[in-house]
């Protein structure tokens, strides 16, 4: 079975999956390539926390790369995923 055969609803993403996207990191295309096909079908939706997306934006601010900035801040602007306060 496949990520994109699954119907799993809402799945938590950290750092590491953001990017792993962004890098285009070989070992990972296809499940990434699964996920976003499972986000177009509508079958999962994602969620992350903002310190998630304060994680992984320290290395474009810190080197001023906004290529990588604006791709890593992509994903919270779509309505399939949700951002959620980090609660301990």
């Amino acid at each position: 079975m496949r990520l994109a055969d699954l119907e799993v609803g809402l799945t938590y993403i950290d750092a590491n999956v953001l990017i792993y996207a962004v890098e285009g990191r070989p070992a990972f295309v296809e499940v990434l390539t699964d996920l976003m096909q499972a986000l177009e079908r509508r079958s999962l939706r994602l969620a992350t926390s903002e310190l998630t997306l304060a994680e992984v934006l320290v290395r474009p601010f810190t080197n001023n790369d906004t290529a990588a900035d604006a791709k890593l801040r992509a994903p919270a602007d779509l309505p399939l995923v949700l951002l959620q306060d980090l609660t301990l």
